[in-house]
């Protein structure tokens, strides 16, 4: 693991959001506020609702409720792509032109240019995910905030070594299974038929979603991978079943405790 990973510096990571004279003096001011609460939070889950919640007191703090509601409206809901600016936004940025076309059959409406989806690399190599088919008797199955669509398009080949039948893409119908529901969990492993899991994640609602399926009666392990220099302390302050920094090494893990690690 490596040493120099620790604590989120809130501060330097916001400060990335500033973009000098072009923003006006309000922009500045509602990044500072998001600077200083996101500090007091650090290490607490925080969900959309709640964080509406805190948008709603700060604005009656300051008299300007009626101007949140305004710029909500604006944004439109945070549902599925066209129900909104926000959400139909981000959907083309992420996804760009042709992901548009080829996911919702329709015509971008803000952006012409690659999405941010082509830049993802993968981590995981094509000869561990075939050693985990022979470790794995039940297979390798996904539990994923992401959608199915975009899950294939950026795995390509390597698909194969997944049962995507059996998976669960909480974006596609995020009113069931968004993290960090046990839904996702408990749905996913009935559908595999393994009554223990592994679970590998690197997020703290990932880690939320196998303690909450473990909850309701699953046998759920969590690991959790490092792939930002923000999740070692969370992951030891949680007590994750293992933490390893590189997914690689994950049928290391299996081998030395091949019992232990069983899926069922």
């Amino acid at each position: 693991i490596r040493r120099d990973l620790g604590r989120i510096d809130v501060s330097g990571y916001v400060k990335r959001c500033e973009v000098g004279e072009s923003s006006p003096e309000e922009v500045k001011t509602a990044i500072d506020w998001v600077r200083v609460r996101a500090g007091e939070m650090y290490g607490r889950y925080v969900d959309l609702k709640f964080f509406e919640k805190e948008l709603e007191e700060e604005a009656k703090k300051l008299g300007r409720i009626e101007e949140l509601n305004e710029l909500r409206e604006a944004l439109g809901p945070l549902t599925g792509y066209g129900s909104g600016l926000l959400t139909t936004l981000y959907d083309e940025i992420y996804l760009g032109e042709e992901g548009i076309r080829e996911k919702y059959g329709s015509e971008p409406r803000y952006v012409s240019w690659r999405g941010l989806l082509d830049r993802e690399v993968v981590l995981v190599q094509e000869e561990v995910l075939e050693e985990l088919l022979r470790l794995l008797p039940r297979g390798i199955a996904m539990a994923t905030g992401r959608g199915r669509w975009e899950t294939e398009k950026v795995l390509g080949g390597l698909t194969r070594y997944f049962d995507l039948d059996v998976g669960v893409f909480s974006a596609d119908d995020p009113m069931s299974y968004e993290k960090p529901s046990s839904k996702i969990l408990l749905e996913c492993s009935r559908r595999l038929g393994a009554g223990r899991i592994i679970y590998v994640g690197d997020s703290f609602e990932d880690l939320l979603s196998a303690r909450r399926s473990s909850e309701e009666g699953l046998d759920a392990l969590f690991v959790g991978v490092l792939t930002n220099p923000y999740s070692l302390d969370l992951f030891i302050e949680q007590e994750a079943d293992a933490i390893i920094d590189d997914v690689n090494v994950l049928p290391k893990i299996l081998k030395k405790e091949e019992k232990f690690w069983s899926p069922y």
